[in-house]
């Protein structure tokens, strides 16, 4: 970005391409003015900071980003990422790991809710520690109030594999575009009934929730 682009741009919103924008991102915009070199929010998974000698809250996640091109030309960042990369066979996500090992304890931390990614919830039932960056009320927050949703991994919104409570989001937008009819990559029989069977015992679970709720 700070070669193909002209100078005269000093900074940009990174966006992944799985991801639904639900909020205005003029906030974010304003934010990342003030930054240095690189804003993100921190990635849910711990699994690739093994390789790094980073801690959990330090590893951030790259689909959305905000970035400071002039500070990337003044401090020659393309080629410091590449020769990592050329340096180290090890790593798991490129050019997620080899953002977070030039920017290691040098990013900016945004508000949770620009990068809500898609296993919030399973953090918040399973792996929610204190390692994490964000407190338990933050991740509760984001997930009910998201900015942008990010399906991270390989349970993306267009396949019936995938069962993230924010999937009728994608399918909300998916109806109004030209690609309403196409059918799933993964679409079968087999598929289909498996996710009727896991909407079906979700909705019981949300509908057992709302009966002790009224209940107490």
């Amino acid at each position: 970005m700070a070669d193909i682009l002209p100078t005269h741009v000093k900074r940009v919103i990174y966006l992944d391409s799985d991801i639904i924008v639900l909020h205005d991102i003029h906030e974010l915009w304003r934010e990342v003015q003030s930054i240095e070199g690189i804003a993100a929010v921190e990635n849910f998974s711990a699994r690739p900071t093994n390789t790094l000698a980073i801690d959990r809250a330090g590893y951030f996640n790259a689909g959305i980003l905000g970035i400071n091109l002039d500070f990337w030309r003044t401090h020659d960042i393309k080629n410091k990422l590449i020769g990592f990369l050329r340096s180290d066979a090890h790593i798991i996500h490129l050019d997620q790991c080899a953002l977070n090992h030039v920017f290691k304890e040098r990013w900016h931390r945004l508000d949770l809710k620009w990068n809500v990614q898609a296993d919030i919830f399973g953090v918040l039932k399973k792996y929610y520690d204190n390692k994490c960056g964000y407190t338990k009320q933050e991740l509760m927050h984001a997930s009910q109030n998201p900015a942008i949703v990010h399906f991270i991994g390989t349970q993306k919104p267009w396949l019936w594999n995938c069962y993230s409570p924010y999937k009728h989001l994608f399918e909300k937008y998916s109806k109004q575009s030209a690609w309403r009819d196409k059918p799933k990559p993964d679409d079968s029989a087999v598929n289909r009934l498996k996710y009727y069977f896991a909407a079906k015992k979700q909705f019981r679970k949300q509908r057992l929730a709302k009966t002790v709720r009224v209940a107490k």
